[in-house]
């Protein structure tokens, strides 16, 4: 048997002390094992934000040759080199215009807010009122 199977139960303070010293004990090692476990998250997004940064870089890389694909293929159908790079840089900007304004209207602060969860909240409070007025 252990001390504290044999201990006294009238021994209060020394349960008292058991208890703290074994809930700090918990305490630290679940400290520690959230800081691992944080160490570990924080290095897999670090690992991740660069294979994303890797990913844009070769986008931009293989954008700029497919443009360049589209002025060489106008240029071939007969229009000048400058009008087929003025026409396919038209283009990309048009279309890079329209994705900013649709992403920038994505993230209009009103059609962010939950609005479900809201309307619940606001029908739980009007229930709590209702009910505690009884």
């Amino acid at each position: 048997m252990t001390d504290r199977a044999q201990s006294n139960p009238t021994d209060a303070p020394q349960l008292i002390r058991d208890l703290v010293q074994q809930g700090a004990r918990l305490f630290r090692d679940e400290v520690a094992l959230a800081r691992r476990e944080v160490g570990r998250n924080v290095s897999r997004a670090g690992a991740g934000l660069v294979m994303m940064g890797v990913a844009a870089i070769l986008l931009l890389t293989a954008l700029n040759l497919l443009a360049g694909a589209a002025v060489t293929m106008l240029v071939q159908v007969g229009l000048s080199v400058p009008l087929a790079s003025l026409a396919i840089g038209a283009g990309a900007l048009l279309v890079a215009a329209i994705l900013f304004f649709l992403g920038k209207a994505r993230l209009d602060p009103k059609k962010l807010a939950p609005e479900r969860t809201m309307a619940g909240l606001r029908r739980d409070v009007e229930t709590i009122k209702e009910k505690s007025h009884v």
